[in-house]
């Protein structure tokens, strides 16, 4: 897995969209390096939330990107908190 792709497994529903996506990744990424974002609605024992996949063209080669890509790519998650303090967990999407 030389280019993972990433996974927000669970946010909860109304905290976040692809432009809000788009604002916090383009901070690590190159805005262009976004392919595509999939925004999945899921209900857990009635509770809300969201699974969002981010598809790659590439990676930016900046030291955020490539320490980001490297955890991925360990296995390991990312943790982003972005300047709403909202916490976002990154997994490589497989």
């Amino acid at each position: 897995m030389n280019y993972p792709n990433i996974c927000i497994p669970s946010i909860y529903d109304n905290y976040i969209n692809k432009k809000d996506i788009i604002n916090i990744f383009s901070k690590i990424l190159d805005k262009n390096d976004i392919l595509n974002i999939k925004i999945f609605q899921k209900e857990k024992e009635g509770n809300k939330y969201k699974k969002i996949n981010i598809y790659l063209r590439k990676w930016t080669d900046n030291y955020k990107s490539n320490k980001m890509r490297e955890l991925l790519i360990n296995n390991k998650e990312v943790k982003i908190v972005d300047e709403r303090n909202l916490y976002i967990k990154c997994i490589a999407l497989n």
